[in-house]
């Protein structure tokens, strides 16, 4: 099942590029207005690139197939890129969160929506650092996370049990899926108070809304995390939960980016034969 997650992981990199690409041009040539919601968004695409990296790896190696067709070195570097996923997919998706709350700062008049998106800020970077720790220190030492797989079998090391693995990622898919609609909910009390005429607003929220769809595939992954437990043909049974775990910084980052680019919208259909001049 590898190439159904590498082409949903190329598809949504893609997109993503574009839609980066076309936030910054929006930000630097039409409104120019490049903030810290905008750096952010750059470095989440990069973060997103290396995530794809390590899912061709892993793909390489074993992901997707039979463990039982798997030699240990091969289920060994599968898992050592399985590890490399989950402490890059942390660190992505709290900086998509950081972008999306910079992107709200811009536009929060109120003290009550400025003081929540420091909240969801100070959580998701509290949860961050301490799932990245766990993670990281899962296994003792950490590269017996993989390395115990190999042959020859490393002499001493010990992990956390799977049912402890399993327990700290439902964990932090309810502190994504918290945090998650928190930012997508939170810009229409933002949106509807401002200036913007009632057409506009309902546009903004619309497309702003696009970013709960990441929550929900945060919900998705739950069942699929019982594979962790099972224990058994890890490398086949968990293709469902990298393709969700694709998707949902994925839509992060096109949702949060597809919402800066109204100016580039306005000026093509404003300049076309087609459209006229309207807006």
């Amino acid at each position: 099942r590898g190439p159904q997650v590498v082409a949903v992981m190329a598809t949504l990199l893609v997109l993503s590029w574009i839609t980066i690409l076309l936030r910054c041009y929006v930000r630097t040539q039409i409104s120019k207005s490049f903030g810290l919601d905008d750096w952010l968004a750059v470095a989440a695409l990069a973060f997103f690139t290396a995530y794809g990296a390590f899912i061709f790896d892993a793909t390489h190696w074993g992901s997707g197939r039979h463990t039982s067709s798997l030699s240990p070195h091969q289920y060994s570097m599968t898992m050592r890129s399985f590890f490399m996923l989950e402490i890059t997919f942390l660190v992505l998706t709290a900086t998509i969160k950081f972008s999306v709350s910079a992107l709200l700062l811009r536009l929060a008049i109120k003290r009550l929506h400025i003081w929540i998106i420091y909240a969801v800020c100070m959580v998701v970077f509290v949860f961050s650092i301490a799932a990245i720790f766990v993670d990281t220190f899962m296994c003792h030492p950490t590269t017996y996370f993989w390395t115990r797989f190999d042959e020859p079998k490393p002499t001493s090391g010990s992990c956390q049990s799977a049912s402890t693995v399993a327990n700290i990622s439902y964990f932090t898919i309810v502190i994504s899926f918290i945090t998650d609609v928190t930012l997508a909910v939170l810009p229409g009390f933002i949106i509807w108070e401002s200036r913007l005429s009632p057409r506009d607003k309902v546009s903004v929220i619309a497309i702003l809304a696009l970013a709960s769809l990441a929550g929900i595939s945060a919900l998705i992954r739950i069942p699929y995390n019982k594979s962790i437990l099972n224990g058994n043909d890890v490398t086949y049974v968990t293709a469902d939960l990298n393709i969700w775990a694709c998707v949902e910084p994925g839509l992060g980052i096109i949702a949060s980016s597809v919402a800066t680019l109204r100016p580039l919208f306005r000026n093509f259909f404003s300049r076309s034969k087609l459209f006229g001049s309207s807006t």
